[in-house]
């Protein structure tokens, strides 16, 4: 089971993304949380087990504040931070303090340390930046890809500043990935260099998976104040050209094969289930855009 560990655990987070990207399937959310619970009942002595469920939980904390009731946005830095979940907070939190008592930092752990910093704040002025600049400096030691050091690089801006941040940026092969043009766009606002940042944000709605954030990279062409926070770090990243992590990487293909014969089998022996997850893993490849190589960082 431990070589078949890494991918099982890559589908569960890719159907929790499935579910946070997707309104018409929300509970694809829950599913995944109830997976990664179960696994984690099966697996104690796999911190990358607890580090999984436990960025799950830090997720899903917020998942109520992500979007308005038309379906709209809401970045990290506007959400309303007294309707996070501070029962799930408190879970993830535990269940991260204990996994990283025995100091070997995996992929998801690191993720779940970021996502339990930004849950520490109070308000998005007291985000530590500093602590987060430090697990993404671990994070891309061990998962070291163009979108980890995007990711790396939105926490440099609010420590040094878009010129430091944009030069990072700029260094990156993510040509094909909206969330690299929506984070240029956003710190050459900043910087004032309003056109170019247009033509970066349409670019970014051009390549956008969802409407939503189709129509946010739309909406934020307009020049308008600087939002710390702008672009929120990214919960599912898609697609092996845009260089995704390798280390918790899974094509869809073989994750329609996973599911059934690995999770399924592992977790339950109803015949119910099975399907279910199947559709699941469907839903996911027709949310994402097809049989793509599907790598998770947040």
């Amino acid at each position: 089971m431990p070589n078949r560990l890494r991918p099982v655990l890559a589908v569960v987070y890719l159907v929790y993304n499935a579910g946070l990207t997707s309104p018409a399937e929300p509970d694809l959310c829950g599913e995944a949380i109830r997976l990664a619970r179960i696994l984690a009942s099966l697996m104690p002595d796999e911190p990358e087990v607890a580090g999984l469920l436990a960025l799950l939980l830090l997720t899903e904390s917020r998942r109520a504040s992500r979007t308005r009731p038309d379906g709209s946005l809401v970045l990290l830095g506007e959400q309303d931070r007294t309707r996070w979940d501070r029962a799930l907070i408190t879970e993830g939190q535990a269940i991260l303090r204990r996994c990283l008592r025995r100091n070997q930092p995996g992929p998801y752990r690191l993720q779940a340390a970021i996502n339990a910093v930004h849950a520490d704040a109070a308000t998005v002025e007291e985000t530590d930046w500093s602590q987060i600049l430090e697990l993404y400096d671990q994070l891309l030691a061990v998962a070291p890809t163009p979108v980890v050091a995007l990711n790396r690089a939105i926490a440099i801006g609010e420590i040094d500043g878009p010129t430091a941040a944009l030069a990072v940026v700029d260094s990156l092969e993510l040509d094909n990935y909206h969330p690299y043009h929506a984070t240029r766009a956003d710190l050459l606002r900043r910087l004032g260099r309003h056109r170019e940042a247009t033509a970066a944000y349409q670019r970014a709605a051009a390549l956008a998976p969802t409407k939503a954030e189709q129509d946010f990279s739309g909406a934020v062409a307009e020049p308008r104040a600087h939002q710390t926070g702008d672009i929120e770090h990214v919960a599912s990243l898609v697609g092996q050209q845009h260089g995704r992590p390798t280390v918790i990487g899974v094509t869809l293909v073989a994750a329609t094969l996973v599911i059934p014969a690995v999770v399924a089998r592992m977790l339950t022996n109803s015949f119910s289930r099975m399907l279910w997850l199947s559709t699941a893993i469907g839903t996911a490849a027709r949310a994402f855009g097809g049989t793509r190589t599907f790598w998770c960082v947040t």
